[in-house]
């Protein structure tokens, strides 16, 4: 990110691939807030290119635009993913059993 150069769409697929893996390396620790963190941070990066891109005048051709619609597919997709796992350890913490309390018949859920 530091490097200009590799801001560009061009590198969009390889810099996606990246924060992918990094997101794996962290699911492998058990580190679902901290690959959470690392798609979050992809989308913004994405979404922030996609302003650029889209800021002149002149249309991006198809192919970048197509680029950009599959980096930030990739990222919400990484970004549902963790939010679940992060819900799922969530619910666990709560719970040492494991398993939410069920509410009583008749009584109303927040």
């Amino acid at each position: 990110e530091s490097t200009l150069t590799l801001c560009d769409v061009k590198w969009l697929p390889w810099r996606t691939r990246l924060y992918r893996t990094i997101c794996i390396c962290y699911e492998n620790m058990a580190e679902w807030g901290h690959a959470h963190e690392v798609a979050k941070r992809l989308l913004s990066k994405v979404n922030f290119l996609y302003e650029v891109e889209t800021s002149d005048m002149v249309p991006p051709p198809e192919k970048t635009l197509q680029c950009l619609r599959d980096s930030q597919t990739v990222a919400k997709m990484l970004l549902f993913k963790y939010e679940a796992l992060k819900g799922e350890v969530d619910m666990k913490d709560k719970d040492p059993a494991g398993k939410a309390e069920k509410p009583a018949k008749g009584a109303a859920s927040a």
